[in-house]
């Protein structure tokens, strides 16, 4: 048995995909263990297994002493598929509520520090720096989840 695993960046949609090759398993029990992994890790999977693909929903810490609109909850859809000797399991999540609420919190705390009249004031750009970091922060939260659904639906 083998697997390989990587993620794959396209516009604003992260994936990760998994192959594990070397077993008989079929997608459905991929599926099934994906959902109970969800379901013990704060999570929440809709759709039936059958289908071949799951829309989830997980929890994900936000950084709220920056004041930023960062969500706290990543969702996407996992789907699993028959490969020639194994099988692959790919989850993809959509960056947009990310990047909303990095435009938001960048504009309401320009607006707020420019009629302030504090734009050259230095905390300004140290909260643009921990807001870049809470930001990468919560992109790694995204990754691990992806991670997290498509190790469980590979793990034996």
């Amino acid at each position: 048995m083998a697997t390989q695993a990587a993620f794959s960046w396209d516009r604003l949609t992260l994936t990760h995909r998994a192959v594990l090759t070397g077993v008989d398993l079929t997608p459905e029990w991929a599926l099934v263990r994906v959902r109970r992994a969800l379901e013990d890790h704060r999570g929440d999977a809709t759709g039936r297994a059958s289908e071949g693909r799951l829309e989830f929903e997980d929890a994900v810490g936000s950084v709220s002493l920056t004041g930023a609109m960062l969500p706290s909850m990543v969702s996407g859809e996992v789907r699993a598929e028959s490969v020639p000797g194994g099988i692959a399991v790919v989850a993809t999540a959509s960056l947009v509520p990310l990047v909303v609420g990095l435009l938001i919190s960048l504009i309401g705390a320009g607006a707020y520090f420019y009629w302030r009249g504090l734009y050259i004031f230095p905390g300004y750009w140290i909260w643009t720096l921990f807001l870049s970091l809470a930001a990468a922060w919560h992109l790694r939260q995204i990754a691990r989840v992806l991670r997290l659904v498509t190790t469980a639906g590979t793990s034996l």
